[in-house]
């Protein structure tokens, strides 16, 4: 999540805008490739992770008790194609690399 405004501790009780329920933040945490460094707050531009919230989803704003206000969902464009590739003799679908 990014910090829009503000400073965000762990253990910050929030309301989710969108759904109109209490969520609590847990740990904050800094996410850089595979590492995950626990933070103790987060100021205004800060991106962050968080686990376990309850209703909270992709696009939701979460904001304080004193300052509720929702920000614009993101619009996501319509894919301009889709398809997808088969090899034709079963034989080559070995050497190919699984995902």
């Amino acid at each position: 999540m990014r910090v829009i405004s503000g400073k965000l501790t762990g253990d910050a009780s929030l309301i989710s805008v969108n759904h109109d329920s209490k969520e609590r933040v847990g740990q904050l945490y800094v996410l850089q490739g595979k590492a995950r460094d626990q933070v103790a707050e987060a100021f205004a531009g800060d991106i962050v992770a968080v686990a376990k919230l309850k209703t909270t989803k992709t696009g939701d704003t979460l904001a304080d008790e004193r300052s509720l206000f929702a920000m614009p969902k993101p619009v996501i464009p319509a894919p301009l194609i889709t398809y997808a590739l088969q090899p034709r003799p079963r034989a080559t679908r070995t050497r190919l690399p699984s995902s």
